[in-house]
């Protein structure tokens, strides 16, 4: 760091995406991962800090796509129904999964 300033907190360097996973620690540690994705092809991923000898975490679910979840949200966890689901979707507010376009959606992207 170019400057140190005295303080009884912990500090360091801020990094972007790219240096993070350029950190010897980061790589010794294997933090690095990928996942295919439906509408971004292969998305970089950082891997569980958790390293286990005799039952490695496998990484096999990728991110979930914008709207992947909302009707399942909207049903089971919100008790929604169709027409309280078309309402919000009318409105802009509910997304369907982005691999369908809804252009319902307001606000900034």
């Amino acid at each position: 760091m170019a400057m140190r300033i005295r303080t009884s907190c912990g500090n360091g360097p801020i990094n972007t995406i790219d240096e993070v996973f350029k950190e010897p620690q980061v790589i010794a540690r294997g933090m690095n991962s990928e996942l295919p994705h439906a509408a971004a092809g292969k998305v970089p991923l950082v891997a569980s800090p958790m390293k286990f000898s005799e039952s490695p975490i496998k990484h096999e679910i990728p991110p979930p796509v914008v709207g992947q979840h909302t009707d399942e949200i909207l049903r089971g966890v919100l008790q929604k129904n169709d027409a309280e689901i078309a309402q919000l979707r009318g409105g802009g507010i509910a997304l369907r999964n982005c691999q369908g376009r809804d252009q319902n959606r307001r606000g900034p992207r």
